[in-house]
């Protein structure tokens, strides 16, 4: 099985015009494993690997440098009519949260 893992974004809180705020890749076989979602997350994708249909989002805390990019790409689904769902992980406290942003933003997202 391949394993591959892409950094979309390094720069921690503040980005720079080379590094991106928090984002990484995670390819296992043909599974998608965004861990975290920086804004300009999508930009990064579409730059390096394409803009890949995401399997699992998995967000690490909810500072709005790690997450300010969902809001974009569950938009970009929907817009894409994407057809299978996202499965949505985080920290148990936080797990309406993915509810709520899938409402929001239209996504197909399960939490």
């Amino acid at each position: 099985m391949d394993l591959d893992l892409v950094f979309l974004g390094t720069a921690g809180s503040v980005p720079t015009p080379r590094r991106g705020l928090s984002a990484a890749l995670l390819r296992r076989g043909g599974e998608r494993i965004l861990l975290d979602c920086g804004e300009g997350t999508q930009r990064q994708l579409m730059r390096s690997v394409g803009l890949a249909e995401v399997d699992h989002v998995l967000i690490t805390h909810l500072h709005t440098d790690h997450v300010l990019g969902l809001p974009g790409m569950l938009k970009t689904f929907n817009l894409r009519e994407r057809d299978h769902r996202c499965a949505w992980w985080d920290r148990p406290a936080c797990t309406p949260c993915g509810a709520c942003c899938a409402r929001w933003w239209g996504a197909c997202c399960t939490t």
